[in-house]
């Protein structure tokens, strides 16, 4: 055989072996990567200190402080005291009308669903009064969560301005007094960093949780 005739033969089994090798790769090691990239989305947080540290950003009830559940009620006017078990629960606060607050509807809803297995209640709150109380349900219901939702009483309580000027949405932790465990403000017009807030807020709570559970 030619010199020539040889040297395209070796080229023309390279090619194949080139070829069956990325053949290989994307078979096998596409399903391995993708699966170490959806862990990897699962698992990666946020530093809300971000927020919490911007003195300009109103972030709500501090951690500590008591939320007067009483005078949260429902549409059957049922108070948010009467309706939470013995156990923590987290509450999002939210404005009828916040955009932000329908962008960020998918990812209240995926951490609802990922604190359900461990027994942790969502309910969805607004300190903001309303003389259309029907108007906040309505929204309320419209963010397809599947959670009760609360709305401040009217009344001559005035609230501090940390809860009315609070950015929202607005995670918290409580316990059945109503005292703030941790918290967590704010949301994001882009889908990657509310995945990471929303995988923040669920390893959080559960951390919290497995801490306070007895031993």
């Amino acid at each position: 055989m030619s010199t020539g005739k040889l040297s395209r033969l070796k080229s023309a089994v390279l090619v194949l072996v080139c070829g069956f090798l990325a053949f290989a790769s994307a078979k096998y090691l596409t399903p391995k990567l993708l699966e170490m990239t959806s862990s990897h989305s699962q698992s990666e947080g946020f530093d809300f200190n971000v927020i919490l540290s911007n003195g300009k950003v109103g972030t709500g009830p501090e951690i500590g402080e008591r939320i007067d559940l009483e005078n949260l009620t429902g549409p059957d006017g049922k108070s948010l005291a009467n309706s939470i078990g013995l156990h923590p629960v987290v509450i999002v606060a939210v404005n009828p009308g916040c955009a932000m607050c329908r962008v960020s509807a998918d990812k209240m809803s995926e951490i609802r669903t990922r604190l359900e297995p461990a027994g942790v209640e969502y309910y969805i709150v607004s300190f903001a009064t309303s003389s259309n109380p029907i108007a906040f349900f309505k929204f309320a219901d419209s963010l397809n969560l599947g959670a009760p939702a609360f709305l401040r009483s009217t009344g001559e309580v005035t609230l501090p301005e940390r809860f009315t000027a609070m950015v929202v949405p607005s995670h918290f932790l409580i316990d059945r007094n109503g005292k703030v465990l941790k918290k967590w403000p704010g949301s994001n017009n882009a889908e990657a960093i509310r995945q990471r807030m929303a995988n923040q807020i669920v390893t959080d709570t559960l951390n919290a949780l497995s801490q306070t559970a007895p031993r």
